[in-house]
């Protein structure tokens, strides 16, 4: 946490297990980044699933920066104020204004990303809209001094959030990081960094009783497992391929990371047709498809019909 507080990277990931203070330590981060932020800068926000979590997370919540010091800003003006959900912060240099907003409209955060923000809270990154998340990273990349702080537990390892962001980040404190998750980060991207939360070392607030109740909530091997308790990106229960008969979940082949491959298998399976125009009977199909150790995700490689 105390590491978070020093960081001085333009973008901060902040990922992980389920009750371990990640929103706590953010709220502290954006309440430092506000205070310090220039004269020239004064515009911010947060940005969560909806309007209304973004009034429990900060306007309702004892533990946001809001309520533990009402001294350093005015009355959150509401949903239906003129110019938008926001507060007033008294920074050290001026007048600061943080506008809330909900991801999942796009009239809000649309609204709220035309501004000329400096600084950015994403909170609970794997549900919000992947065009907020894509247009906030674009906006705070082209904002000088511009800054982003991210919170999330785990999501789905296709998810964009994942592929385009986070897996690019450099890990902080890599030797606390489950192996399932840094198998994924290729680290490339200096200009993020990573910290993950988990059970084990961020949690000094929770009983050992506590904790042990959180480990035995959910099946191990589930979705909530993984994403809650071990705080990684997680696999989905229920219609095993239903999410992924989209093409938007496909991945382009120079972004596929071999490396975390643990095996590839080449099958064919047998047709009857007499040939490649023959469409009244099966192909033979040749595909090669690749496994994450473990088992846990599977890539087709290449697929081709054999006359």
């Amino acid at each position: 946490m105390k590491a978070v507080i020093r960081d001085e990277s333009q973008f901060l990931f902040m990922l992980g297990s389920t009750g371990c203070s990640k929103s706590l330590t953010a709220n502290i981060k954006v309440l430092n980044r506000l205070f310090y932020a220039p004269p020239s800068q004064k515009q911010f926000a947060i940005i969560c699933s909806t309007i209304k979590n973004a009034e429990k997370i900060i306007i309702d919540n004892d533990a946001s920066f809001y309520n533990i010091f009402p001294w350093m800003r005015r009355k959150y003006s509401g949903s239906n104020a003129i110019g938008g959900a926001h507060f007033d912060f008294y920074g050290k240099y001026g007048l600061k204004k943080v506008y809330l907003a909900g991801a999942d409209d796009k009239n809000s955060y649309m609204q709220v990303l035309g501004m000329n923000l400096a600084g950015v809270w994403l909170e609970e990154l794997s549900v919000l809209n992947i065009d907020c998340v894509r247009e906030t990273f674009g906006r705070i990349q082209r904002q000088g001094g511009g800054w982003l702080v991210c919170t999330s537990n785990g999501g789905m390892p296709t998810q964009e959030f994942y592929t385009e962001f986070v897996n690019h980040a450099v890990v902080q404190f890599p030797e606390q990081v489950p192996e399932i998750e840094m198998e994924e980060m290729l680290q490339d991207d200096k200009r993020y960094h990573y910290y993950h939360f988990n059970l084990e070392h961020d949690a000094p607030h929770m009983t050992d009783e506590q904790i042990d109740g959180l480990y035995r909530t959910y099946p191990p091997g589930s979705f909530y497992y993984y994403s809650k308790i071990l705080g990684c990106r997680g696999f989905q229960d229920g219609v095993l391929y239903a999410p992924y008969m989209s093409n938007e979940l496909l991945i382009e082949h120079d972004k596929i990371n071999t490396d975390a491959l643990q095996e590839i298998i080449c099958s064919v399976d047998m047709g009857t047709a007499k040939g490649l125009d023959d469409q009244h009977h099966a192909h033979t199909i040749a595909t090669v498809v690749g496994f994450s150790k473990g088992y846990q995700r599977v890539v087709v490689l290449e697929a081709w019909e054999i006359p």
